[in-house]
């Protein structure tokens, strides 16, 4: 699982450029305030063709992304995947795909009585927040 990045403080951008549903690189009017890559963006949200992408680096200049497109709520590939104006609304959040990846983690740490096990943090063959994520 890639661990993603966040911010609280990412104002919504803009599409600089028409975008094929196939393309994977997108530019932005601005890109202030957006952690570094990777982390999750929504595409044209609250809309019929609201798209969930992550951005995986960027593509000669700052405000041009590489992106993963039509990601699913597992975190692969495999969610709709759309053609999106120029001027389309961009916004970082979270989304399912994140809060799935954290019952993965809380999951492989159940001790299957309800408790954690082994604790975090637990030096004698325990494990630690970084081997999870």
């Amino acid at each position: 699982m890639t661990r993603l990045n966040f911010t609280n403080f990412a104002p919504e951008a803009q599409l600089q450029n028409d975008v094929t549903a196939s393309a994977t690189q997108i530019t932005l009017d601005t890109v202030a305030g957006f952690p570094v890559p990777p982390f999750t963006i929504i595409v044209d949200a609250d809309t019929g063709s609201e798209e969930i992408m992550q951005v995986t680096g960027t593509e000669g200049s700052a405000t041009t992304y590489a992106v993963v497109r039509g990601i699913s709520d597992t975190g692969g590939s495999g969610g709709p995947s759309f053609s999106h104006s120029a001027g389309a609304s961009v916004k970082h959040g979270a989304t399912a795909q994140d809060f799935n990846n954290m019952a993965k983690v809380y999951e492989a740490m159940d001790d299957g009585a309800g408790g954690v096990n082994p604790p975090i943090g637990k030096p004698e063959g325990g494990i630690t927040w970084g081997d999870l994520v």
